[in-house]
């Protein structure tokens, strides 16, 4: 069996994060896997035309808010070009529709709902054995003109199980931005927020995290954008990576998403180090209304985030 996964980027410089996990953690079991990277200002025709080409029997397609409407497009399509193609819809954007979405993209075989690799592993280690995937966890697959709904089920508790796809050389590098995860979910729990829905925060190991950024600093990656939703949620464990980006970073700028209000003292000293341009720092602010963080759930001290970025921005060493 033969698995094409594939996404529709914004941007030509944005590559995949999501799709090299699922390959590292469905390498065996599952058939062949390829992954094929697009974007949403290629032609139709074409991107459906390349598809085809690679003679896939499963295209596992990652869902977006930039790209829904053209991966729903492009499941149609696939569907009338090849009837007997399965075709799979995962990622945020999709991962909370329900009956209806089978109903109105016929084509559609099955839909990962929530974190990919488990499920997706189920899905396709069945069909490459010609069975139904019964019992598979957070997931929805057609039966003829019923749908199956799985049973619920937790994300993967040990991020290590998921094989590095930077040492297995499944990430693309050369489009001037890597996107790079240490931990999966969110320390919040903001009313507006699907990351809300991702209760637990999971980290990978310090070992795993050591050995992954020694490959990206190794290989002079331009830039390196972590995707964790609170960098710093844990102060010591961001003390531990920052110091040892420092130690061995030669070329490569990193981009941190962080919580300005959870940097304690010994925090900025480390980061009064940074030499300037290596850091550069996304902080999100949802309101400075006290009002309105509590009505959505979001409490933080409004003093210590902004004498914190007062701090940062006195130092002038970190964007």
């Amino acid at each position: 069996m033969r698995t094409v996964l594939a996404t529709l980027h914004s941007k030509y410089v944005h590559p995949s994060l999501a799709l090299p996990c699922l390959a590292a953690f469905c390498r065996e079991g599952c058939g062949e896997l390829l992954i094929r990277e697009f974007t949403v200002h290629e032609p139709k025709e074409s991107v459906l035309a390349l598809l085809l080409a690679e003679e896939p029997d499963v295209v596992a397609l990652s869902v977006y808010l930039w790209n829904r409407r053209e991966s729903l497009e492009l499941a149609d399509a696939l569907a009338v070009a090849r009837p007997w193609l399965r075709v799979v819809l995962g990622g945020p954007e999709v991962s909370f529709d329900g009956e209806e979405l089978f109903t109105r993209h016929p084509g559609v075989a099955a839909l990962v709902r929530g974190e990919g690799e488990l499920p997706l592993r189920g899905l396709l280690s069945s069909w490459s054995k010609g069975a139904e995937p019964h019992g598979v966890p957070r997931l929805a697959w057609r039966r003829g003109e019923e749908v199956v709904e799985g049973p619920g089920g937790p994300p993967l508790s040990e991020l290590d199980a998921i094989p590095s796809p930077f040492l297995l050389d499944l990430v693309d590098t050369a489009r001037g931005t890597v996107y790079y995860e240490t931990s999966r979910g969110c320390p919040y729990a903001c009313a507006f927020c699907m990351s809300a829905l991702d209760e637990t925060v999971r980290s990978f190991s310090p070992v795993r995290i050591e050995a992954d950024l020694e490959w990206l600093m190794a290989r002079e990656a331009p830039q390196v954008k972590l995707v964790d939703r609170t960098f710093n949620y844990d102060s010591a464990r961001a003390r531990r990576i920052w110091s040892f980006i420092l130690q061995r970073n030669r070329a490569t700028r990193f981009h941190f998403e962080i919580g300005a209000h959870l940097l304690d003292e010994e925090s900025l000293e480390l980061l009064a180090t940074v030499p300037e341009g290596m850091f550069q720092f996304e902080i999100g602010v949802q309101s400075t209304l006290p009002a309105t963080l509590d009505a959505v759930g979001r409490r933080v001290s409004l003093e210590r985030l902004e004498e914190n970025v007062r701090r940062l921005r006195a130092a002038g060493n970190i964007q």
